[in-house]
């Protein structure tokens, strides 16, 4: 759960927001289009993928050689 809360914090990612139903925690139909819509929409999904880009080329360069996390993980 943190590391979904953590892409949602981050931009990359969208969270579903669920309902009561029966006592249980439930995403409706219509949370999952609304969470669909948004990622595939042009101009919020776009930014979304952006993010995503931009997320990944800090990881990589984290983990090249002699970059922070290198050292870390061998």
């Amino acid at each position: 759960m943190m590391n979904a809360r953590f892409l949602v914090d981050a931009g990359v990612a969208v969270w579903p927001e669920a309902e009561e139903d029966d006592g249980k925690r439930v995403v409706g139909r219509c949370e999952v289009e609304r969470v669909v819509r948004t990622i595939l929409d042009k101009e919020e999904g776009e930014g979304l993928r952006r993010r995503v880009r931009e997320l990944q080329g800090t990881a990589m360069k984290a983990l090249e050689v002699g970059g922070p996390s290198n050292g870390s993980l061998v």
